[in-house]
């Protein structure tokens, strides 16, 4: 979900075999060329053609969220060698790296620190006996704390109210108006 265009690229339908990444803004078109070249090479490797490569893999699905107070918009300071080292990791490692790692690294929720979390919950399918895992992948970068709620509590209003909430954040947004906020259901 993202409340601005151009923020995920590639499309996806059914089954996912290609590599799904989230980056900041300007890494966008870095991350994505890596993941292509890195689905080429792979299918290169595998003497895969190029029609078999592209029905497999799709196009690469690159997700972005702004965290231009910490990184130079104008350069990315991303190089494919750092796409490439993380791709080779997610080849092996167990569980997504969630917080302020990676894509995740300078996004803020409501003020707090944000990044990227997962959850997934085990559910019943419509035979007897048939379960599926449905996995959530969250990259947020949104908000004002005075409009930060948890389960319909005002509790950025119960922080101003209390003298926590620092003055730059007393002022109502509008709420979904600055930033924005990734979600893949798989």
């Amino acid at each position: 979900m993202s409340r601005r265009p151009n923020s995920l690229s590639g499309l996806l339908f059914n089954e996912c075999a290609q590599p799904i990444a989230l980056t900041n803004s300007v890494s966008l078109g870095v991350v994505y060329s890596a993941i292509w070249q890195w689905i080429l090479q792979r299918g290169r490797e595998k003497n895969l053609s190029l029609g078999v490569i592209s029905h497999n893999f799709g196009t690469p699905i690159v997700g972005e969220t702004a965290d231009w107070w910490l990184n130079d918009v104008y350069n990315s300071m991303l190089q494919t060698s750092d796409v490439e080292r993380a791709l080779c990791n997610t080849l092996t490692q167990e569980e997504v790296i969630e917080g302020q790692n990676g894509g995740g690294a300078g996004m803020t929720c409501h003020m707090f620190p944000g990044g990227t979390g997962t959850s997934s919950r085990v559910v019943q399918g419509s035979k007897a006996g048939e379960t599926y895992t449905v996995g959530v992948l969250c990259q947020s970068n949104y908000g004002k704390t005075y409009d930060f709620q948890i389960g319909g509590v005002p509790i950025g209003k119960l922080l101003l109210k209390e003298g926590v909430l620092d003055e730059k954040n007393k002022v109502p947004t509008g709420k979904a108006d600055d930033g924005s906020i990734v979600i893949i259901l798989m």
